[in-house]
């Protein structure tokens, strides 16, 4: 993958976890996927960036069936542009999830906080 761009983030894979309960929430994959994507936009927001930052995702599902509802949820976040994307069926995932969405994100400039923190 080609970048220009001067900071890289190698997002790992998050599950529909609630950080507040730390239990999965309940309700089915496309639940799952707004959470996941909830606790995606938290670890970007960290460093000042959005989706628009992201340029590749991974997406792992414990049933392909399980697509179009995942894609319903995908598509809202993303818009008319979305990222490269790899999506998989696998056996299975962490704490019994049915999605896990892990994430490339891009940019020229992170937040002074995450240069402070980071030692940036």
């Amino acid at each position: 993958m080609l970048s220009v761009n001067k900071y890289r983030l190698e997002v790992s894979g998050q599950i529909g976890l609630d950080p507040q309960t730390g239990k999965l929430v309940q309700g089915g994959v496309g639940l799952q996927t707004e959470q996941a994507f909830k606790n995606i936009a938290n670890i970007l927001s960290e460093l000042g960036w959005s989706f628009d930052n992201i340029v590749k995702t991974r997406v792992f599902l414990t049933s392909i069936n399980d697509y179009q509802e995942m894609n319903e949820v995908y598509a809202k976040k993303f818009g008319s542009v979305p990222p490269a994307r790899v999506a998989v069926a696998v056996k299975e995932l962490p704490l019994g999830a049915a999605v896990e969405i892990e994430c490339v994100a891009e940019g020229d400039v992170i937040s002074r906080k995450a240069q402070e923190k980071y030692n940036l």
